[in-house]
């Protein structure tokens, strides 16, 4: 019996490590090339002007400076989507749904050189849940590391 109650608290600790999982995560690769100019590439994606004025202000924090001709591009990504997915056996009847939609929210962001279309920097933060384009661009802009000089 001591054996079963022991196996049964280990698995509670487990699953409420899982229960409190981080609910935001950023992720950032390559670096940011110093003092260099930016645009922002347009592919009519839709992204909301705020969005991309407050990725442009957190780049120019970081030493890069807005021009009309740049020598880097800007794209920015933003999607929600579901958080969980599952295959479906189209000869069975749909599962029944388990409380609220859960949802992760994700905003990419990445730097490619014009000259060459190479990209040299990019981070990604997704939170679970209700996110904006704003809160994740700020997460965003908090694991940017200066530009080296």
């Amino acid at each position: 019996m001591r054996g079963k109650i022991s196996s049964l608290a280990s698995i509670a600790a487990l699953l409420a490590g899982c229960a409190t999982a981080p609910r935001e995560s950023v992720q950032t690769s390559g670096a940011l090339p110093a003092q260099a100019r930016f645009g922002f590439a347009s592919f009519d994606a839709g992204e909301p002007d705020a969005l991309r004025n407050r990725i442009g202000a957190c780049l120019a924090a970081h030493g890069l400076t807005q021009a009309s001709d740049p020598a880097y591009l800007v794209q920015i990504a933003l999607s929600d989507h579901p958080a969980r997915t599952q295959a479906i056996d189209p000869t069975q009847p749909a599962p029944k749904k388990q409380g609220g939609k859960r949802h992760d929210v994700t905003l990419v962001v990445t730097l490619s050189e014009v000259a060459s279309g190479r990209e040299v920097w990019r981070t990604s933060a997704t939170r679970r849940g209700e996110a904006t384009g704003a809160a994740l661009a700020d997460a965003a802009c908090a694991a940017m590391t200066p530009a080296a000089g």
